[in-house]
Parts: structure tokens; C-alpha cells; sequence
């Protein structure tokens, strides 16, 4: 802009008839200057630009260098941690009866399911789903069956993949890395249990089997039925409703209990006191509700004792819970169960008893401590009742052994 006055200034200056010499003299010179000056800041200019070129590409080198050095690094480190893990499956096999599990930042309660679900899943025809590779697109027409707006199915399929190599793992007695776990607690947080804070192994329960193929090996785990309300005309309306497991409630019982009272309680035959109308007949009567089981396909029946009051506190009447379990003409058979120690329902551990594949005995699941001694009396302490009410029984799993 300097020049370009300075140039008005000269062609104004040529117009005139007598310009002064030595004006002339002074602008010709400012010309130079400012000439001079521009050049010399576009050759810094184009230095600097240079620089900042080099410098780049000095930095662009040296990121490549590191992250090949990583490469190389993560290279080793896998080979070294492959390496270990073999010896360490080596040394699982030989000395432990199942692969613990890490706490991953309050995850007892997902960590004790697994535990329970790995002595079921051991179980056929369980083992054999587990064991065969499902693709996306076969779970994407088993889940058809139950989810027709298909919802969620590639999360849901992730966390199936996720449960196969875990449930693989556990039945091999291979060690179980944070990598295999973790799309299980993603999947969790995503459907509500809020990851870092104590949730109800139940919830964890339910959702593990939702994941699961709807048509290979859910029914296996549903507990089927109708809830029934009985008139004294003797007709009869149904709600069917299938169950995930059995929700035994301790708010108000009175004294010590037992599965089965509960579960008599809950959901046996009770009259109701008022008067009401059959809708077909037209008769009053007192109606008698209760629900009506059809365990015929059931395989694995899930217990929940229910301990948690109307005020989240932890109830601690005694309830029994008992090995053996008749329920519908079928005879079940208690194959794992999980504990909840601690005072509070917000507080607390998680902890898993397995049933061994022969024999009685009793394996203790502590996140990754898996203990056999002592095993066998602290399970049968906790079934019978703890009288503190702090080592209870949260979820019975039971296998049918007889019709």
C-alpha cells in the first residue's frame, strides 16, 4: 500500500510543469526503501514457511518411527503374553478346577452369574450350543422368533460371542482375559446396570439369558406358565406369562422359611376374600388364583430370593434353601447358587458356589480367588440359613433330574 501512494505521489509529481528536483530526489529514494523492505519480507516469509515444511515432515518421521517402535513392541509383548498364557492354562489345568475372573471395578455380580451360568452351560444340551459357532446371521433368524422389530441384535450378538468364549473358557479350564469380558459389562451398563456401582445379580441373570439363542437355548432356561383365576363355577381365565426365574419375596414372613414355603406362597392356590362375578356365567364366588407351571421343556430353574424391603434394606430372616426342589411333578436339583455377603443391599459382595461335575462337593467362586477348602461347609452354611443374615443365598440354580 506504500508503494502504490508513493507511485500516485511520482505520476502527481510528473504532471506538474516545475516539480521540485529534490522532492523527486526524496521519493525516488522512499521507493527503494520500501522496495527493499518488501523483498526482504517475503524472503523471510518463504524461509519461515520452509522451516515450518521441514519440521513437519521431521515430526511426520519421527511418529512413523515411534509407531512402528510400538508396533514392534506390542508385537513382542503379545507373543511373550501368549507365551504365558499357555503356560498358565498349563498350570489352571493342573491346579485349579475353573478359571477365576477379575473384578472389573464392581463386577462380583456379573462374575458370580458367570460362574453359576459356566456348571450349566457345561451341561447338554447346553455344551453343544456353546461349544458351535453362531453367525450373525443365524442368531439374526433365531431372534426373529422373539424380537420381530429386531432391536439391538448386533449388541446382542456381540455379547453372545462374548458369553461363548467366557462359557468356553470356564469348561476348559482356560484363563479368561479382560478383553473376553469386558463386551459383557458394555452390554450390561447399556441395558441399565450402571457399571462401577453394586447391582443385582438377578437383573445380570435375566439379561445374560435374553442374549442367549432363542430358539436352540432359551426354552431351556424359561420357565413357562399361566397365571389362572378359578371361579367356583369352575370357570377358568388364563394370562400366560413365562417367567425368567422364580421371585421369592421375604417381605412379610414371619420366623424362619424355606424355598418351598415361598414358593407355595407366592404361587400356590389363594382365595380371594371378596365375592366377584365369572363374566361367562354370571355366578358370584370367591375365586381362587394361582399359577399354573408347564416345566416341561424348563431344564435349568433359577430361584431369586428376594431380600430387599420396600425401603432397600436387606431383610435377614432365615430361609433355607434346600438341595433337592419338587415343583410341578418334576424333581430338580440344586447345580450352583450365589451369596451375598454383606449387611446392607447396597454394599456387599458377590460370591458363586459350583456344584462339581462328579461327585457333591462344592467349588467357591471368589471373583479370581476359586477355592475348594472349606468349600463344602461355608456353602451348606449359607443354604441352611445364616442367623446374622449377612452369607444369603441371592439365586438357586436348579437342574431337572427327574419327572
Amino acid at each position: 500500500s506504500s508503494i502504490n501512494l508513493v507511485s500516485q505521489q511520482r505520476q502527481k509529481l510528473e504532471l506538474e510543469e516545475n516539480p521540485d528536483p529534490g522532492f523527486q530526489k526524496e521519493v525516488d529514494q522512499l521507493v527503494r526503501d520500501k522496495l527493499r523492505a518488501y523483498l526482504l519480507e517475503m524472503k523471510k516469509t518463504m524461509e519461515e514457511e520452509k522451516n515450518r515444511q521441514k519440521a513437519e515432515e521431521d515430526s511426520k518421521r519421527q511418529k512413523e518411527a515411534e509407531l512402528a517402535e510400538q508396533k514392534k513392541r506390542l508385537e513382542i509383548e503379545k507373543a511373550e503374553r501368549k507365551k504365558s498364557e499357555m503356560l498358565t492354562k498349563s498350570i489352571i489345568r493342573d491346579s485349579t478346577p475353573r478359571p477365576g475372573l477379575t473384578n472389573l471395578n464392581n463386577t462380583c455380580y456379573l462374575n458370580s452369574a458367570i460362574q453359576c451360568l459356566g456348571t450349566i452351560f457345561a451341561l447338554e444340551p447346553f455344551r453343544s450350543v456353546i461349544e458351535e459357532s453362531v453367525s450373525e446371521g443365524d442368531y439374526l433368524a433365531e431372534e426373529i422368533l422373539v424380537n420381530p422389530k429386531l432391536e439391538n441384535v448386533a449388541a446382542k450378538h456381540e455379547a453372545w460371542s462374548s458369553l461363548q468364549h467366557v462359557m468356553n473358557a470356564i469348561i476348559k479350564r482356560d484363563i479368561i482375559t479382560q478383553d473376553q469380558i469386558w463386551p459383557l459389562v458394555t452390554f450390561m451398563a447399556e441395558n441399565g446396570l450402571q457399571h462401577g456401582r453394586q447391582n443385582d445379580i438377578q437383573e445380570a441373570v435375566v439379561m445374560l439369558y435374553n442374549i442367549l439363542p432363542a430358539r436352540s437355548l432359551k426354552p431351556f432356561v424359561d420357565i413357562k406358565g399361566a397365571y389362572v383365576r378359578k371361579y367356583g363355577c369352575n370357570h377358568e381365565y388364563r394370562t400366560s406369562e413365562p417367567l425368567s426365574t422364580l421371585d421369592l419375596r421375604l417381605v412379610g414372613v414371619d420366623g424362619k422359611t424355606s424355598v418351598e414355603k415361598l414358593i407355595s406362597s407366592a404361587y400356590g392356590q389363594v382365595q380371594d376374600g371378596d365375592l366377584s362375578r365369572c363374566s361367562e356365567c354370571g355366578k358370584k364366588s370367591k375365586p381362587t388364583a394361582f399359577y399354573d407351571f408347564d416345566l416341561s421343556q424348563t431344564r435349568i430353574l433359577a430361584v431369586h430370593v428376594n431380600r430387599i424391603d420396600y425401603y432397600g434394606q436387606k431383610l435377614k430372616t432365615i430361609c433355607q434353601c434346600l438341595i433337592e426342589l419338587k415343583l410341578a411333578n418334576f424333581k430338580f436339583k440344586m447345580v450352583a447358587f450365589a451369596v451375598h455377603e454383606g449387611e446392607n443391599s447396597n454394599r456387599g459382595h458377590y460370591v458363586a458356589y459350583a456344584k462339581r461335575k462328579h461327585g457333591d462337593s462344592w467349588i467357591r467362586c471368589d471373583d479370581t480367588k476359586i477355592t475348594e477348602k472349606d468349600a463344602n461347609k461355608r456353602a451348606m452354611d449359607a443354604l441352611m440359613g445364616d442367623p446374622y443374615g449377612v452369607n444369603t443365598p441371592a439365586l438357586l440354580f436348579y437342574e431337572k433330574v427327574h419327572a
